[in-house]
C-alpha cells in the first residue's frame, strides 16, 4: 500500500484544485462557490510550495492556470461549460506528454524500476496516454449531452476511478 500512495500522491497533488472543485460542486451544488473554492485551493497549493521553497511542477502550474482562466470565464460569462471543458484540456495535454517514452519513471517507486522490465513501463505509458486522450473526448461528449450536476457525478466517478 505504501508504494501505491507513493505513486498516486504526485497525481493527486497535480489535480488538487480540480478535485476540490468537483467535491465542492457535489456537496454545495453551487458552481460559483465551487469555482472559487477550486481557485482558492490551487492558489493555496502553489503558495505552500513557494513558502517551502519547493519547485512548482508544470502540472500544478498548468492546472492552476486552467482553473483560474476557465473558472474565471465561467464566472464572468455565467456559463459553466467553460469549467466543464477544463478536464478535456488537461487530459489532452497530459495524454500528449504521456506519449513521451519513459515518462512514468518519475511516478513509480524505485523498487518498481528495479523489478519491472522497462518495456512494460513503456507499453503501460502508452496505455495511460490512450486513457487520457479517451477521457478528453469522453468529457467533451458529456459537456455536450448532460447537465452540470450529472457531468460532475460522472466525471468524479470516471475521472478518479479510471486513473486509480
Amino acid at each position: 500500500m505504501k508504494y501505491f500512495f507513493q505513486s498516486v500522491r504526485p497525481i493527486l497533488l497535480d489535480f488538487l484544485s480540480t478535485i476540490a472543485f468537483l467535491i465542492a460542486l457535489s456537496f454545495l451544488h453551487d458552481v460559483r462557490a465551487a469555482i472559487l473554492i477550486g481557485i482558492a485551493v490551487g492558489v493555496a497549493e502553489i503558495a505552500w510550495e513557494v513558502v517551502r521553497h519547493r519547485k512548482i511542477s508544470i502540472m500544478q502550474a498548468a492546472s492552476l492556470f486552467l482553473v483560474v482562466t476557465l473558472g474565471g470565464a465561467s464566472l464572468i460569462l455565467h456559463d459553466p461549460r467553460f469549467v466543464m471543458v477544463k478536464p478535456s484540456v488537461g487530459y489532452t495535454a497530459i495524454g500528449i506528454v504521456m506519449l513521451k517514452r519513459g515518462w512514468q519513471a518519475g511516478y513509480v517507486p524505485p523498487i518498481a524500476l528495479e523489478l519491472v522490465p522497462e518495456r512494460r513501463f513503456i507499453v503501460w505509458g502508452y496505455v495511460w496516454a490512450g486513457l487520457m486522450l479517451f477521457s478528453a473526448v469522453g468529457n467533451l461528449a458529456l459537456v455536450a449531452l448532460v447537465d452540470l450536476k450529472t457531468w460532475a457525478l460522472i466525471l468524479t466517478v470516471w475521472g478518479l476511478g479510471s486513473k486509480i
